[in-house]
């Protein structure tokens, strides 16, 4: 993630242990999950936070209800 997030954008690399590298290319997979606000295919400042927030919290859990910005909410069920 840092590593995607360090490169200001990424694209599909299959072969990888993600399926994504660094830099421009091939767009044509589904982008990577945490790219979401917006989907554009560079993880944001916000986006790379929320994931410090699932790590730091030991986990995460589908909550679609719970109105989250992803769909997802800290802790694990």
């Amino acid at each position: 993630m840092i590593q995607l997030y360090n490169s200001q954008g990424y694209h599909c690399e299959p072969g990888t242990e993600d399926g994504f590298a660094p830099g421009p290319g091939d767009t044509a997979c589904r982008p990577h999950n945490s790219d979401y606000a917006p989907q554009d295919w560079s993880i944001g400042l916000s986006e790379i936070l929320r994931v410090f927030q699932f790590r730091n919290s030991g986990g995460y859990h589908y909550c679609p209800g719970d109105d989250t910005e992803d769909g997802f909410c800290l802790g694990l069920t």
